[in-house]
């Protein structure tokens, strides 16, 4: 009798340090998000780029973990991130709507308009870079992010609108050389 009543204690006792120890917790949707952020922590995101070891894979699984507890703006961000770095059209088109969809959430999120400016600008789209950058500085004018890459989009807005215009009046002059 008194050996059952010892068994029934430590095991009393160990599901109680069970709980203490975290074998027990429920993970949140911010939980899986913490753990993705510090694959990235460095905030160069190379580890999304170069994937060496499966880090890009685990990021995505952990921000899908997430989406199934809790819709969030930052989950969302991070979706952006990965498809950003891919560097190509279609995964230009996803950032950009992964991007807005944490802005449509969260509307004064600096961190989803820097990057959608960022994506902007990557994808060429210069004019819609300069917004999301102007929309930065309305929130904050001293950000130095959004004051660069708005400026590298203006630059290469007036470079593309030089280059345009340099092309209508070679057609022109073709047409009309002596005029």
């Amino acid at each position: 009798m008194r050996s059952r009543h010892i068994t029934i204690a430590v095991f009393f006792y160990l599901l109680s340090l069970g709980e203490v120890y975290g074998y027990n917790q429920v993970k949140t949707a911010d939980d899986y998000l913490d753990q993705a952020e510090l694959i990235i922590k460095d905030g160069t995101y190379l580890p999304l780029l170069e994937n060496k070891r499966g880090e890009k894979d685990k990021f995505l699984q952990l921000v899908n973990q997430s989406l199934t507890l809790a819709e969030s703006a930052r989950a969302y961000l991070f979706l952006g991130f990965v498809s950003h770095m891919a560097f190509d059209s279609d995964s230009y088109k996803d950032s950009v709507h992964y991007y807005e969809k944490a802005i449509e959430l969260k509307p004064k999120y600096l961190r989803a308009l820097i990057a959608l400016s960022s994506a902007h600008r990557n994808g060429k789209n210069y004019e819609e870079c300069m917004n999301s950058t102007n929309q930065v500085l309305k929130i904050d004018p001293q950000n130095k992010i959004a004051k660069r890459v708005g400026a590298d989009c203006k630059s290469s807005f007036d470079q593309q609108n030089l280059s345009e215009c340099m092309k209508d009046y070679e057609v022109l002059w073709h047409r009309e050389p002596k005029n």
